[in-house]
């Protein structure tokens, strides 16, 4: 790893408290000696201009602003940020780092993180700081070193007395998590999520005078490398998996007396170990549960290859830290509320809280959600569409709204009906909903309803209210009741729908999803979906970190999740944490799990394979007529060549001088036009054999 420190040289000159970048050089040598080198360029001044206007194209892991470098507006490193802001911008979003210690100003920085959050400091009152973790398992505070702030912190004079002057203000922690807070609660020291790509340490306390190294040294490898992806432990020592894995830029190998040994087993990361390590199931049940990967090689076996053990966790709770981490809650806030966002957010929260009941997880429940029960009103409006009416009741039961104004919902859902017998079997779906029900009322209208006339939409709406009713609401006895309905709607859908991959929309496919994982026993009810859950999952990736988009991700979060329920997604834990084969070991009545899911990504692939065969199908004309166009050419130059040497026999006396030179040469043209035509895939191989040998026989003649 390399870091850039930039230095005010005016401030190092004044500043009694200035070590000049001694500390942030020191923490690079504690980092060195535990095994993770950092070489360290100190750059004052003058030099900073020149190194920042490169820094997007250098070979820098991470920039590290010492206290007050930017404090002096007139100063040589501030004007160097300010003309090249958007160098330092596009540093970050390729993957890099960046640590601001504390600037003793509250005028802009001209810093900011790739989203747009302006990077500064507010002024702190005069009483002591009292700083204290508020965030125990970040890793600014536990890798690779464990740290105990009383004693990293100055204790004595000014600094031990006052602990910081500035503190983080709200508008600067958009995107970052505060570790470290005053003991009145003002953020000291804020870090990036560790899901976004890039990383940035900001502390309003100013480590280097404090002479903090331990914390310097965590801030600095958080900023060049993150948080490790794979953890080799001592006992995998030996093995080629470790070995391979090992040398990874994110692998950490823990060392004997490792401080960070308890932090880093409970991570949800890869865990390389012997195989004896899975046999004890506590070891590491943390990891595991949030989405960890512990996985072991056994010897080589007599036919020369190796079983891969290992324990992975259902993926459930990794999609609600997926959900919680997106602060759902903030996108409630509005003077109204939009009755379908507000029910994909809220229907999934409530999912989630009955589902993955852990405090790592159950972050915002919206039954206790007093602002947003205030704004519940707002979902009445004067041209209410059924279809909002219908959501509404749904938010209106997930969120436990008073009585009252449930009721209300189902009336104007009775108000607004067509009087058709689909919106009758949907107002009974609501009823079973709000005020209990029997739900074979509900089943009993499905099944009466004529299947060949329902189009998709209608389907779907009906279908919609069986995943609600099964697994938000958790209605007694509605499952067995509603699974032979769930299987002929669901057959019936097929046969009106064009594309199997999608269910008219990505929304659609995760309510085919939701209905069928919530009557289902046996994963193999999941087959007939596998290929439409494929692409969901795909979308669902490329849509997870866009805040505009929060609530279609926890629409398909939790179909995802819920199918987990069925069958574990084994295998994409292990896509995610490193591109290994895994033989799972267990119990035959895991099997069939991992053949659903090995399944579902056989039709993905099959899939792509199609789609590739098509686009060549349609570049068949294109590729005919670049096929011409190269022989053509290809066929001039060696034509050409033939025809120079025929011409020079018009003077025999200098032809017999020059023909055996310019035939070998043409003979060598020959082979390398024909070597071309081979790589361009357009050379039968028998002529490619023969252009190699004819190439080979010239250079052996020209070198003898």
């Amino acid at each position: 790893m390399r870091i850039a420190l930039l230095v005010d040289g005016l401030e190092s000159t004044r500043q009694y408290h200035a070590d000049d970048g001694r500390s942030v050089v020191d923490a690079s040598a504690r980092l060195t000696a535990a095994g993770k080198p950092v070489a360290v360029d100190v750059v004052r001044d003058a030099e900073c201009g020149p190194l920042l206007a490169t820094l997007s194209r250098s070979r820098y892991d991470a920039v590290v602003f010492a206290s007050n470098a930017l404090r002096h507006p007139d100063g040589r490193v501030g004007a160097a940020v300010r003309e090249h802001a958007a160098e330092i911008a596009a540093f970050l979003r390729r993957g890099r780092g960046l640590v601001l210690l504390h600037q003793f100003t509250t005028a802009d920085l001209h810093l900011e993180t790739p989203d747009g959050t302006p990077l500064r400091f507010d002024r702190r009152g005069a009483a002591s700081a009292l700083p204290r973790t508020a965030e125990p398992a970040s890793p600014i505070v536990r890798y690779p070193f464990d740290i105990d702030l009383d004693a990293e912190l100055s204790s004595s004079g000014q600094l031990g007395d006052l602990g910081s002057w500035l503190s983080i203000p709200q508008s600067a922690l958009s995107g970052l998590l505060t570790v470290v807070e005053s003991a009145e609660g003002e953020p000291l020291l804020a870090v990036s999520a560790e899901h976004v790509p890039w990383r940035v340490v900001l502390s309003a306390m100013p480590l280097d005078w404090h002479e903090a190294v331990g914390l310097l040294a965590n801030c600095i490898e958080y900023a060049c490398a993150g948080t490790p992806e794979v953890v080799v432990w001592p006992s995998s020592d030996d093995t080629p998996l470790a070995a391979t894995l090992g040398h990874l830029r994110n692998a950490h190998r823990v060392r004997p007396g490792d401080p960070a040994e308890s932090w880093l087993r409970a991570r949800p990361t890869l865990h390389v170990v012997s195989a004896g390590d899975t046999a004890d199931p506590d070891r590491f049940i943390e990891a595991t549960r949030d989405g960890g990967l512990v996985l072991a090689t056994q010897a080589t076996d007599a036919a020369g290859t190796v079983r891969f053990t290992g324990r992975a966790s259902a993926r459930q709770h990794v999609l609600a830290r997926d959900f919680f981490a997106a602060d759902p809650a903030a996108v409630l806030r509005g003077p109204t509320l939009d009755p379908f966002p507000t029910r994909n957010v809220v229907v999934a929260a409530r999912y989630y809280c009955r589902t993955v009941p852990s405090t790592r997880t159950e972050q915002w429940d919206p039954r206790h959600d007093r602002e947003l029960h205030a704004l519940l009103p707002s979902l009445f409006y004067d041209g209410m569409t059924i279809s909002s009416a219908l959501a509404t009741v749904q938010i209106l039961c997930a969120v436990g709204a008073r009585a009252g104004l449930t009721a209300d919902a189902v009336a104007r859902v009775r108000a607004l009906s067509p009087g058709d017998a689909l919106s009758a079997v949907l107002l009974l779906g609501c009823e079973a909903a709000a005020s209990g029900a029997d739900v074979r009322a509900f089943a009993e209208g499905m099944d009466g309803l004529d299947r060949s006339e329902l189009s998709a939409p209608e389907i779907l709406r009906l279908l919609d209210w069986v995943g609600f009713l099964v697994l938000v609401l958790d209605v007694e006895g509605a499952a067995p009741v509603l699974r032979g309905t769930v299987a002929r709607l669901v057959s019936s859908l097929r046969k009106v729908t064009a594309d199997d991959d999608v269910w008219l929309s990505h929304e659609g496919t995760a309510t085919v999803a939701l209905a069928t994982a919530a009557v289902s026993q046996d994963p193999g009810d999941l087959q007939s979906i596998a290929r439409s859950v494929a692409s969901l999952r795909t979308e669902y990736q490329e849509i997870l970190t866009s805040e505009a988009n929060l609530s279609a991700a926890a629409r398909y979060g939790q179909a995802l999740a819920a199918m987990e329920s069925v069958a574990p997604l084994v295998l994409d834990t292990l896509v995610a944490a490193a591109a290994l084969d895994h033989v799972p070991q267990g119990s035959p009545g895991d099997d069939h799990r991992h053949a659903a899911s090995l399944a579902a990504r056989n039709r993905a692939l099959q899939t792509a394979v199609e789609s590739e065969r098509a686009r060549r199908a349609r570049l068949g004309p294109v590729i005919v007529i670049g096929t011409v166009v190269s022989w053509t050419l290809a066929l001039g130059v060696v034509l050409g060549g033939a025809g120079i040497i025929l011409f020079v026999w018009q003077w025999p006396e200098v032809a017999q001088i020059v023909t055996a030179p310019a035939v070998l040469a043409w003979l060598f043209l020959v082979g390398a036009v024909a070597r071309l035509l081979e790589r361009m895939a357009v050379l039968p191989r028998p002529l490619g054999k023969l252009a190699r040998r004819l190439s080979s026989e010239v250079r052996r003649r020209v070198r003898g």
